[in-house]
């Protein structure tokens, strides 16, 4: 097995990824499953990886969190710059410069996310890019006025290249480090929010 296709499958999701801190006082639970399962209706074999996270701040902020397009390169670090190039209705087009990597053949990617699951479901599909599809979808649950549970759901058809059984082993550790990049942005970002309000 060589080495390079799991370092390229390591951008996935935009490359959004950044290390956890190991501080972080983050409740990471184990994933729901790493899978590789048959899409019929459009024909790929797609792997599929789901992670749950809990949130320490209320749904809406989160929401809020993950809608504003425009501070991505400051919550996933491996994003060079996030522009919107339309808004129709419930779905927003972005595109997306990943910083430039030794692996990673397009460093412009294009995004569609669809928001009309508010507050609740964001999903977002990639529109070219660095593999053959992508997509995925943020899922919020209140579980109190300040405690929230983030499920990320993320597929990847890399096509005929690259083995479905990598592609499913490193979707794991790709996940982990965009989950945890997410939540300690958003936890940070509300709690100075609540400190700053309380003054």
């Amino acid at each position: 097995m060589k080495a390079t296709p799991l370092l390229v499958i390591a951008f996935l999701s935009f490359g959004w990824s950044s290390l956890l801190s190991a501080h972080s006082q983050t409740a990471i639970n184990q994933p729901a499953g790493t899978q590789l399962v048959e899409k019929k209706k459009k024909t790929r074999r797609m792997a599929e990886s789901t992670m749950t996270a809990t949130v320490k701040a209320p749904i809406v902020y989160i929401w809020q969190t993950l809608v504003d397009f425009d501070k991505y390169p400051e919550i996933f670090n491996r994003l060079q710059s996030v522009n919107i190039t339309k808004r129709e209705g419930n779905f927003v087009y972005i595109e997306s410069h990943l910083k430039p990597h030794l692996f990673v053949k397009t460093e412009i990617q294009h995004t569609v996310n669809d928001l009309s699951g508010k507050p609740g479901l964001l999903k977002w599909e990639l529109l070219d890019g660095n593999f053959k599809h992508v997509e995925g979808e943020w899922a919020l649950k209140s579980v109190s006025p300040e405690s929230t549970e983030l499920t990320y759901r993320l597929s990847v058809d890399p096509g005929p290249v690259i083995p479905a059984g990598m592609v499913s082993f490193v979707l794991h550790f790709v996940q982990r480090e965009i989950v945890s990049s997410f939540v300690q942005y958003t936890e940070k970002g509300f709690t100075s929010r609540e400190k700053a309000s309380a003054i």
